[in-house]
């Protein structure tokens, strides 16, 4: 086996296990991580594998970040981990919530592209065909 070809093996497998790998994975080299964005992404592996735990004890199921702006938190939140949940977790249902309509359809559109472009070649996923669509009254098509 050519070197080059385990080394992407490798970085397939690292983009499968641990968030961060993944973010460097979907864009392609151009993730600049940070100490924001590797607490972050610590944050959400361990959120993902039940490891923060509250006070008493339990499973955190919400994680709230409260970071100044700048500091990754939309690439790394929004337009990248719904679909990393996602592929990992496909019978799970996600969504994508901001303060602007535009921002929500446009990261629902980064996170479809995530998932069509890497899907099958890293988790064995593919979109079922179709349109899928928001919920809600005024509901325009998600995935465009």
């Amino acid at each position: 086996m050519d070197k080059e070809l385990i080394r992407q093996e490798l970085k397939k497998e690292l983009a499968r296990r641990e968030y961060i790998e993944y973010c460097d994975y979907v864009h392609g080299g151009l993730f600049t991580v940070g100490k924001a964005q590797k607490f972050i992404a610590q944050n959400i592996n361990a959120l993902m594998a039940d490891e923060l735990k509250t006070k008493e004890g339990q499973p955190v199921k919400i994680l709230c970040l409260s970071m100044p702006p700048q500091h990754g938190k939309s690439m790394l939140i929004t337009q990248t981990f719904p679909s990393y949940y996602f592929m990992k977790n496909p019978d799970d249902k996600t969504i994508i919530i901001s303060y602007g309509d535009d921002l929500a359809r446009l990261f629902g559109r980064k996170n479809k592209e995530k998932i069509k472009e890497f899907g099958a070649e890293l988790f064995g996923y593919e979109l079922p065909p179709g349109p899928r669509r928001l919920c809600g009254p005024r509901s325009p098509p998600a995935w465009r």
